[in-house]
């Protein structure tokens, strides 16, 4: 037996060889295993084993700078090697991960020690390596925080082919892994990026793509049964629709129940909607931060004025969105506070409630009046509504129905239309 493993050793090529006998002293000996690497460094300074192996030495060993110094060599040396790029996704895998293990953090104070560029350079390989468009959005994701600058080529790239990907997907809802990734993760990086021009073209679709995510998201009913989690959801391909007790839930599809949750998608929306009117040009200023219906509603006025003087496009799709939002917005304030269980899951509404339709303004009685969407004097055509003191937050309550009324109005008026 002895006599087979001294064979077996003896037909090893020099190089094997050396990183044999590095290998064998390495448990008993770490100053002779370096000895070894060093000279097997010396005599065969373009071998890839010897120089992978003598990685691993540093890196078991804890020695972060040499582990760094020979890891990024390799890198500059040895793209294509499949061992590399298995090393290059762990320490990828690592920095994505949220746990702090020794060995994650062992990888993340590896990269942390490359060079900038080379950190960059490492990240661009590993999304080169990937296939599936949402093991590449994690990575991307990634490298877009880490270098910005990158954001105008690589960060638009991502975004087309998140679309692309939820076309060919086929879903019949906004609420899938594709969507979610690019409104909820990669936009903020994107609109937050001082360095990027983008085109408006592409925020308006973005925009639109952020405006039905977050609205179908906010407005989904709720899961009744949390136990209800399935694998089958990682899976893009996957349609998930889940029965709860006769009410059904459609999650987001394709991500698992822990990557679904949003904990504030209204203030996640205004931050978009904010970042985006910034990239516009937009004098969006503390619209979606104040409190007071009418504060908010006098903004909107204050920009149909403008609009009134001026046809620029922009000023006009900046009334169209905000105006929109603060419907959508009120609409789902008030039924919420109607029925505090209608987007959780508990309903204890008590109250009989009537919608009536056909508002009329005191003294309508003998008006002809005009073709129907012609411009609305909205402030002239508001109901009389009175408050009722049995009823909790009446007052919240009537200003949220005013302030659609009048929202919905405004969506109506030619200059809107057209």
């Amino acid at each position: 037996m002895a006599a087979s493993m001294e064979e077996d050793v003896t037909s090893l090529r020099p190089e094997s060889w050396l990183i044999h006998r590095a290998k064998s002293c390495l448990k008993t000996d770490g100053c002779a295993a370096k000895a070894w690497l060093i000279t097997a460094r010396t005599l065969f300074p373009q071998n890839f084993d010897i120089k992978f192996e003598a990685y691993e030495v540093e890196k078991n060993a804890r020695n972060i700078k040499l582990a760094a110094k020979d890891l990024q060599e390799m890198l500059s040396s040895f793209k294509e090697e499949p061992r590399l790029n298995q090393e290059l996704q762990a320490v990828s895998d690592a920095l994505q991960a949220e746990g702090a293990d020794p060995k994650t953090a062992l990888y993340k104070d590896i990269f942390s020690a490359l060079p900038a560029e080379t950190q960059r350079q490492m990240l661009l390989s590993v999304i080169s390596q990937k296939q599936d468009v949402l093991h590449q959005c994690k990575a991307t994701l990634l490298i877009l925080r880490r270098f910005p600058d990158l954001v105008p080529d690589t960060g638009v790239n991502l975004a087309e082919s998140l679309l692309s990907a939820e076309k060919h997907a086929h879903f019949h809802t906004a609420l899938n892994c594709y969507r979610k990734y690019l409104v909820h993760d990669l936009l903020p990086i994107m609109l937050n990026c001082k360095e990027a021009s983008l085109a408006h073209k592409q925020l308006y679709k973005w925009l639109q793509k952020s405006i039905e995510f977050y609205i179908s998201y906010i407005t989904q009913p709720p899961p009744l049964d949390a136990g209800l989690s399935s694998p089958d959801m990682m899976s893009p391909t996957k349609k998930l629709t889940m029965s709860f007790s006769g009410k059904r839930l459609q999650a987001i599809q394709g991500l698992a129940e822990k990557d679904s949750h949003i904990p504030r998608p209204w203030q996640t929306l205004f931050d978009i909607v904010t970042a985006t009117g910034q990239q516009l040009g937009w004098e969006i200023g503390d619209f979606f931060v104040k409190t007071s219906r009418e504060a908010q509603w006098q903004e909107i006025l204050l920009l149909h004025n403008k609009c009134q003087q001026s046809d620029h496009s922009g000023l006009h799709r900046q009334l169209l969105y905000c105006t929109l939002i603060l419907l959508l917005q009120c609409i789902h304030d008030y039924q919420t506070r109607m029925d505090s269980g209608l987007f959780t899951g508990s309903s204890n509404h008590q109250e009989s409630i009537a919608l009536m339709e056909g508002f009329k303004a005191d003294g309508d009685e003998g008006r002809v009046h005009g073709p129907k969407h012609k411009k609305l004097k909205v402030e002239s055509t508001i109901p009389q509504i009175h408050s009722n003191s049995n009823i909790p937050d009446s007052n919240v309550l009537m200003q949220n129905m005013l302030t659609a009324f009048k929202c919905w109005e405004m969506l109506h008026v030619d200059s809107l239309e057209k």
